[in-house]
């Protein structure tokens, strides 16, 4: 593969995947003979998504790992097949092909990510895209908000209530003269990758945690959310956690329940 070039590329790939070669013969006689590799690469894409949709999972493996090593080319032109021919081709902005993107290599991620990942081309979006991560307590301890607001939390956002001299003892005598009035507040995070984090208290005596992750241009964003919520849920005792593609926190029993029927909702977990 070090040898590879954007004239012979067309060899190498009847290497890597041998069933391809119908489709190459094809391009020969479309083309009278010649090889014209963007347009082979095009096809190459057609020839890898109707593998995934009848379930061939090795043949499709196989030709993601050609295109790896094609998309780490250091010669632009040679890259480019990966990138502009495969990648392009499959519209990653398209959402039903999140769960695809997701299996393939390294490299190949970060073309989608840069290509704009999970929205259309050229499309203006105001601010990234997050996914929120949320865990749900059952009782209020200030000892505990204390601890995940020192662990995840810089400063209190200026729209917020909370940025005097103890945010979290106010916070909890709000709670306390109405415990039906739910409210969350916000926070800079501490860890990079986040937007934001979170404190609600419920209308049913509950709290909730939260943080964000950007999902925009992180094609690992979903499996980081899936990490965060078991962690959450472990490190705080929650009884439920979820992560959804921009959600307010729930706030109370029902809401918890109504995660599972909405069409961003990355996981839930619960206690058992």
């Amino acid at each position: 593969m070090s040898e590879l070039t954007y004239e012979t590329v067309h060899e190498a790939l009847l290497v890597a995947v041998p069933e391809f070669r119908a489709e190459l013969e094809q391009h020969h006689s479309d083309y009278e003979g010649e090889v014209l590799p963007h347009l082979l690469f095009g096809d190459l894409t057609r020839f890898v998504l109707a593998a995934r949709d009848r379930g061939d999972h090795a043949l499709v493996d196989r030709c993601l790992v050609f295109l790896e090593e094609v998309a780490r080319s250091p010669r632009q032109r040679l890259s480019n097949l990966a990138a502009v021919s495969f990648v392009e081709n499959v519209a990653p902005w398209q959402p039903e092909m999140r769960s695809f993107i997701k299996t393939w290599p390294k490299e190949l991620k970060r073309v989608a990510a840069r290509q704009g990942w999970g929205r259309p081309p050229n499309e203006y979006v105001p601010s990234p895209p997050d996914i929120d991560v949320y865990v749900r307590l059952e009782s209020r301890d200030r000892v505990v908000v204390e601890s995940f607001l020192d662990r995840h939390m810089t400063t209190w956002r200026q729209d917020a209530a909370w940025y005097d001299a103890e945010p979290v003892a106010e916070a909890f005598a709000r709670a306390d003269a109405d415990p039906a009035a739910a409210f969350a507040r916000y926070g800079e995070p501490t860890m990079p990758g986040l937007s934001k984090v979170i404190v609600a208290f419920g209308t049913d005596g509950s709290m909730v945690f939260g943080l964000s992750i950007h999902g925009d241009f992180n094609p690992d964003a979903e499996e980081q959310a899936t990490a965060l919520v078991d962690d959450l849920m472990a490190r705080y005792g929650a009884s439920e956690g979820a992560a959804i593609w921009e959600h307010p926190p729930p706030l109370d029993q029902e809401q918890w329940a109504e995660l599972d029927k909405l069409g961003g909702l990355v996981v839930a977990r619960r206690q058992t």
